[in-house]
């Protein structure tokens, strides 16, 4: 039987939305639109809030029609997709920068938004090209991506910057932290982004800890905000012999332009 949405907000890959989602009463949801939902999120959870409310509360937004097509893919519901014309993926590479910032969608969304590529198509298109900066951030992307994202990168040559920030990589985190790892793991890659996910979080403590200083060197997961206006509790998550890897690491990615910090 499937959870309702007050049930699955108990879970741990939901619950930092509760703050969100707790304060609007159930009648209150028919006057509320998606967008308007997203934004009351704070950034880093946005992506998980479209998530949610495509999983869980579409049905009961005033913007959801009843005679349209079903983001769920309830067969009760009528289909009327519009448009499934994807895009020429060709004009997302520009200055061996690879540009797929909410351009794309979780594989397992390939027959809900059907006008957008998956990374298993960006992978086909573009694995041995020329890129640099790999941009996937604001995508809804969740753990069962990152293996198909380990395995593109790794066909990458000369990879120098991977932009995974503000995914929703949550649940089953070994799936997360073996991918990552291989990517940490890139010769030539310089930075990889995972600021505004919930890799981010307490519970991911041992994982960071784990890592290795070359690993830390090269791992982006303190929000610009928090890094550079003083905020000291990602401190709690890593031992404090880390400490100064992590801010000098952080202090050179975003105090430098891409080009400057790369070198």
């Amino acid at each position: 039987m499937e959870k309702s949405w007050n049930e699955a907000l108990k879970e741990d890959k939901w619950m930092s939305l509760a703050p969100y989602i707790n304060l609007i009463e159930d009648s209150d949801l028919k006057h509320l639109e998606q967008a308007e939902l997203i934004d009351f999120a704070k950034p880093k959870h946005k992506a998980l809030m479209k998530l949610f409310i495509l999983k869980y509360l579409e049905p009961y937004l005033s913007s959801h029609d009843p005679f349209g097509y079903d983001p769920l893919g309830n067969s009760t519901w009528a289909r009327l997709p519009g448009d499934t014309t994807k895009p020429d993926a060709s004009s997302f590479l520009s200055e061996k920068k690879l540009d797929l910032h909410d351009r794309i969608v979780p594989e397992d969304y390939k027959t809900v938004e059907r006008a957008k590529h998956t990374i298993s198509d960006i992978a086909a298109e573009f694995a041995g090209k020329a890129i640099e900066h790999l941009d996937l951030s604001n995508n809804i992307l969740k753990e069962e991506d990152m293996e198909t994202i380990a395995k593109f990168c790794l066909q990458i040559p000369n990879l120098l910057q991977v932009d995974l920030s503000n995914n929703c990589f949550c649940g089953e985190a070994q799936k997360v932290e073996s991918a990552l790892k291989r990517i940490l793991g890139i010769k030539s890659v310089r930075f990889v982004d995972i600021s505004g996910t919930d890799m981010v979080c307490y519970r991911q403590r041992i994982f960071f800890n784990q890592l290795c200083d070359d690993e830390l060197k090269k791992l982006i997961w303190v929000p610009r905000n928090w890094s550079l206006n003083g905020n000291e509790g990602w401190k709690e998550v890593i031992d404090a012999s880390h400490h100064e890897t992590v801010i000098s690491t952080h202090m050179i990615f975003y105090l430098f332009t891409g080009s400057e910090a790369l070198k």
